[in-house]
């Protein structure tokens, strides 16, 4: 018997008992109680995009360009037609309604692949799959986290799971409509949705169902609906024609920064020091670690630059100074600038502590025994990475053979790899440098689904 062969494809039935159901129920109940006790709080980015949605609300058209994208406020403003203002208790459980979505999702994979084991292992995975944290990270902001999440997460499900399993072309296209919803919300996810939905469609789905190549294009022209209905309403709003506006503040200073391997901490702290033109909090080089200097010389040129920015201002002189040490330092070490800073920044992304606020903001907890969440959740990352990358290589070795369960693992995999990719990549060329650990977050469900497939198909012959 082939690993993975105990996943049947069943159309009717996930295998629950009274007993499981009950257990499911009340754990879907915790959850809730949890997300019930969680309130919005608005900061950062929140700010530009309630006042963007108030726009929107006030006039029926967008406001002009800004460096976030309008697509989430333009969302949240299908739920607050009629309204005279944003409300927060709306987009609250609006983020509640994504993750309690995200959650049933996952713990019907669940159920799936545990099907014909013993109750307590069911229910210990469900257990796992419902309370884990990952998924409601950044529920208490106005960000775009959960509704890019929701909304990817569900559609590469249409895409792949569920169109393979009913062969149904309007389950493709909703799919593709879905990721291009979320798409037009960052514009990083903009290239990330459709690239991987022209992956999907064009090259994963014809390998292992039988769509016509028109249903495909029309799945992946489903794709570009809601961008180009912003770029349309963009236009017809300001004259703008755009996603976002261009803005690059301290650019040679940022090339700089980014040719070493800054931590979260660490690039909070030297690319945003400088909040206002008249700062007072002003760095100087002792400010700076060893590592981001490849030698004395750097170092002292460095210096100079700093001591002429911080008697005067942020020239054109001193950004050039700048940009020509990051262009030489990206030749001289270009081993360091092209593989390893981006290796570490995707490393940065998946090893931190994030997620344990989601406990910490309902239980209360303060050191010493906050610190008991975050180490759990630490080793609960460690073990999904650990097991996301078993199951990709279980995948890969056709380890599956029910096509449905086959096409949502890949396409599972194919997320987490393009998004790690792209903002390991991205994080060391543009320029703010995709450094906030909340960005690989949209992966999440689908490394929860590659690691659940992973530990199922792993203990098959032993449980």
């Amino acid at each position: 018997m082939t690993p993975a062969s105990f996943i049947r494809h069943d159309k009717s039935e996930f295998g629950l008992t009274r007993p499981l159901l009950i257990w499911l129920v009340t754990l879907l109940l915790i959850r809730l109680l949890v997300l019930l006790n969680t309130e919005v709080s608005v900061f950062g980015d929140g700010v530009l995009y309630l006042d963007a949605l108030q726009t929107i609300i006030s006039t029926g058209s967008l406001p002009d360009l800004r460096v976030q994208p309008v697509g989430y406020p333009a969302f949240l403003s299908v739920f607050h037609i009629g309204a005279d203002k944003p409300s927060l208790a709306t987009i609250s459980n609006i983020h509640k309604f994504m993750d309690m979505g995200i959650v049933v999702v996952l713990s019907m994979f669940c159920l799936i692949f545990t099907k014909g084991r013993h109750l307590v292992i069911r229910a210990v995975a469900l257990c796992a799959m419902i309370l884990q944290p990952f998924t409601g990270a950044m529920l208490s902001s106005v960000y775009t986290e959960h509704s890019a999440t929701f909304l990817s997460f569900i559609g590469v499900v249409l895409i792949s799971y569920l169109a393979v399993r009913t062969k149904s072309v309007l389950i493709l296209f909703l799919g593709g409509l879905l990721l291009g919803v979320a798409s037009s919300m960052r514009v990083d996810l903009l290239i990330m949705n459709i690239g991987l939905a022209g992956f999907l469609i064009f090259i994963l789905l014809p390998r292992i169902a039988h769509f016509k190549k028109i249903s495909l294009l029309l799945a992946f022209f489903s794709t570009m609906i809601m961008p180009t209905t912003i770029l349309a309403w963009q236009a017809h709003s300001t004259g703008e024609m755009g996603f976002v506006v261009k803005k690059f503040y301290f650019k040679g200073y940022m090339d700089w920064l980014r040719t070493w391997p800054s931590d979260r901490a660490e690039h909070a702290k030297f690319a945003f020091f400088y909040n206002k033109p008249d700062r007072d909090n002003r760095l100087d080089i002792e400010s700076y670690p060893a590592k981001a200097f490849s030698d004395d010389g750097e170092r002292i040129a460095v210096e100079r630059i700093l001591s002429d920015w911080n008697k005067t201002t942020y020239s054109p002189d001193i950004d050039q100074r700048f940009s020509r040490l990051a262009d030489a330092k990206s030749v001289d070490k270009w081993f360091s600038y092209y593989v390893l800073n981006p290796m570490f920044r995707m490393g940065h992304y998946w090893v931190n502590a994030d997620g344990s606020q989601f406990y910490l903001r309902t239980i209360g907890w303060q050191p010493p025994l906050s610190t008991i969440i975050v180490v759990v959740n630490l080793i609960l990352r460690l073990m999904l990475l650990v097991l996301f990358l078993l199951g990709a290589k279980r995948v890969f070795a056709q380890e599956c053979k029910v096509p449905e369960i086959q096409a949502l693992v890949i396409s599972s995999v194919a997320y987490v790899a393009f998004r790690t990719l792209e903002l390991g990549i991205g994080g060391t060329q543009v320029w703010a440098g995709l450094m906030e650990p909340r960005f690989v977050l949209v992966a999440f469900p689908f490394l929860i689904i590659v690691a659940a497939f992973s530990l199922a198909t792993r203990f098959e012959d032993k449980l």
